[in-house]
């Protein structure tokens, strides 16, 4: 599966809608990954930014390159 992603453009409508290239698939606990900028968990930075309310904790992570910027930030997408 993870295979079958990679290279694949998803969209993503999180307030504005982007597309984004998969570069990779983790398979990585939410409240494990923090984020530089804020110190909050990935659940938490979903659940104060766009009001969604992540039920699984243990679930797949896209990350992703913005298609339409050229950056190298790393953008990590829960399906």
């Amino acid at each position: 599966m993870k295979t079958e992603l990679i290279g694949k453009v998803v969209m993503a409508n999180y307030g504005k809608t982007s597309y984004y290239t998969i570069a990779d698939v983790l398979f990585q606990d939410l409240d494990g990954i923090r984020l530089d900028r804020t110190n909050a968990s990935l659940r938490e930075y979903y659940e104060t930014k766009y009001k969604i309310m992540l039920k699984k904790g243990q679930q797949p992570l896209l990350v992703a390159q913005n298609k339409d910027k050229k950056s190298d930030q790393q953008i990590l997408l829960v399906p």
